[in-house]
């Protein structure tokens, strides 16, 4: 959360707040198992608000995201 808020105030607008968040969670979302279409829907939304929704469905491991029925972690997984 205070990430999106400090590109928020420096990035000019809410397509370029959104392009760099969307970026990072190409790296970021790694250690997720069954990461794939929770990935898709971060990078598909274009609603700053649909994000922020999005990324704290991952965090909270809701098991539903609008028709995805995979689980997804409480925690992240760690490499060994």
């Amino acid at each position: 959360d205070e990430l999106f808020e400090r590109y928020g105030a420096i990035l000019p607008g809410p397509a370029a707040h959104l392009g760099a968040m969307k970026e990072l969670w190409t790296y970021l979302i790694e250690p997720f198992s069954n990461n794939r279409r929770p990935l898709k829907k971060i990078q598909r939304t274009t609603s700053p608000k649909r994000y922020c929704e999005y990324v704290d469905r991952l965090f909270c491991g809701e098991h539903e995201w609008e028709g995805l029925s995979e689980g997804l972690p409480t925690a992240p997984v760690t490499k060994q």
